[in-house]
């Protein structure tokens, strides 16, 4: 009598679906991306945002002592004799700029008190070629201009 060689169900699975290699693979490929020097690096926005010159109200450098491991900024004052003042959020103390990505993606920037005009203005040169716009109680930019609007508010205090 000859016995066949029982194959277990575990082995028979590990053959198809090669469960080690696909995490070997995918742990592999962020190894290698997180070594790329191609890719840009982790800096905070307001190192390498370079403001337009013909801005009305001027913006100030961010002290990188103040910057933590994260990237948060916490408020540098300032911004008393400015039209408008922006409100951080409760939770987390994050600034006030949101993506919404619906048939197009608009960078929106909510929680202010003051002149829509003004931000709006300042947001078309901040965001040159891009439709601006002002509904009720945010100023909206046509794209993803989330950083740059960002590294604005830090520099100007908020």
């Amino acid at each position: 009598m000859q016995f066949k060689s029982v194959l277990r169900l575990s082995e028979y699975t590990s053959r198809i679906f090669p469960r080690h290699r696909l995490y070997t693979q995918s742990a592999n490929t962020i190894n290698q991306k997180a070594n790329d020097s191609s890719l840009p690096s982790s800096k905070p926005v307001f190192d390498y945002w370079i403001p337009p010159p013909n801005l009305k109200y001027p913006v100030r450098a961010v002290d990188p002592s103040k910057v933590t491991p994260s990237g948060w900024v916490p408020p540098q004052g300032g911004y008393e004799n400015l039209p408008f003042r922006f409100y951080r959020s409760s939770a987390g103390n994050n600034l006030p700029v949101y993506i919404e990505r619906k048939r197009k993606t608009i960078t929106a920037v909510r929680r202010f008190r003051g002149d829509k005009e003004a931000i709006a203005e300042e947001l078309r040169k901040i965001c040159p070629g891009s439709e601006v716009f002002h509904c009720a109680g945010s100023v909206a930019v046509v794209g993803d201009h989330r950083a740059a609007i960002q590294a604005w508010l830090l520099g100007l205090g908020f």
